[in-house]
C-alpha cells in the first residue's frame, strides 16, 4: 500500500515537467542558450554614433566617450571586440517563465576590448545621410554593419521662418548590428541588440530645413539611436511622404 501511495506522487510529478515550446510555464520553462561554438572573430563594435546636420553641428556622450561633428558630417568611436557564435540550443530551466524557444540556428555573444577607434563615415559638407558608411575595415579587422543608410525620410524639421539657430536633443538606448562571421559553420550574418545608451545635442541654423529620419528600434536593421537627416531648401520643404 505504501509503495503504491509513492508511485502515484512521483507519477503526479513527473507530468509538469513536460516544457511548453511558447507562453508561460508554471514550473519549467523554454530559454534560448549557446551551445557549441561554431565561429569566432574580432570586430570594430560602435560605442556611440553621431550624424550632423548639413550646416549645422552635433554632440554625442556615450559610455565614457565624447564625440562631436559638424556641418554633414558623421563620426562614430568604435572598439574592437571578441565576437562569437555558437549553436542555438533549447534549455528547459526549472521555475515559472515565459518560454522564448530559438528562433535562429545560432546565438552571437562578444567580450569589450581594449582598443578603440574614431572613424569618419562621411564627409564634411554631405548635404543627406543616403550615402553613409554602414561598414568598415581598419587594422586588419572588420567592423560589424550598423544603421541602414538607405536615406532618411521622416518628418520635416523646418526652421526658414527663424532668425536664430535651434537646438533639439535625441537619446538611445541600443543599436542592431549585424555581425558576419566567417568559416565553415558560420551561417548567415546574426543580427544583435548592442546596448548603446547615449545621449545627443543638435543645433540647426536658422533658415534652413530638414527632413529628419529619429531614432526607432521596430525589427532588425532599423536604427535605434541619434538622428539621421537629408537637408532640403526652404523652397523645396515640404512634408515627406
Amino acid at each position: 500500500m505504501i509503495i503504491g501511495i509513492v508511485v502515484a506522487v512521483v507519477a503526479l510529478l513527473v507530468v509538469p515537467v513536460v516544457v511548453p515550446s511558447v507562453g508561460f510555464g508554471v514550473l519549467t520553462h523554454v530559454e534560448c542558450q549557446g551551445g557549441a561554438v561554431l565561429a569566432t572573430g574580432q570586430f570594430w563594435t560602435p560605442i556611440i554614433l553621431l550624424n550632423s546636420p548639413y550646416r549645422g553641428n552635433a554632440s554625442g556622450v556615450g559610455v565614457g566617450v565624447l564625440i562631436r561633428a559638424t556641418d554633414g558630417e558623421v563620426d562614430g568611436v568604435f572598439d574592437l571586440d571578441q565576437w562569437t557564435l555558437r549553436a542555438a540550443t533549447n534549455v528547459a530551466v526549472l521555475g515559472p517563465g515565459l518560454s522564448r524557444p530559438c528562433t535562429t540556428s545560432g546565438v552571437a555573444s562578444y567580450a569589450a576590448g581594449e582598443n578603440f577607434a574614431s572613424q569618419q563615415l562621411l564627409a564634411i559638407g554631405a548635404t543627406s545621410d543616403a550615402n553613409v558608411g554602414t561598414e568598415f575595415a581598419l587594422n586588419g579587422y572588420p567592423s560589424v554593419s550598423f544603421f541602414d543608410s538607405g536615406g532618411p525620410s521622416g518628418e520635416l524639421l523646418n526652421y526658414c521662418d527663424n532668425t536664430a539657430s535651434q537646438n533639439q536633443t535625441a537619446s538611445s538606448v541600443y543599436y542592431q548590428v549585424l555581425v558576419s562571421f566567417s568559416g565553415p559553420n558560420a551561417g548567415r550574418p546574426m543580427w544583435y541588440l548592442l546596448p548603446a545608451p547615449a545621449s545627443y545635442s543638435y543645433q540647426f541654423p536658422a533658415g534652413s530645413a530638414w527632413n529628419v529620419q529619429f531614432g526607432k528600434s521596430v525589427s532588425p536593421g532599423d536604427y535605434d539611436g541619434g538622428w539621421l537627416f537629408n537637408y532640403t531648401t526652404c523652397v523645396n520643404a515640404k512634408p515627406a511622404v
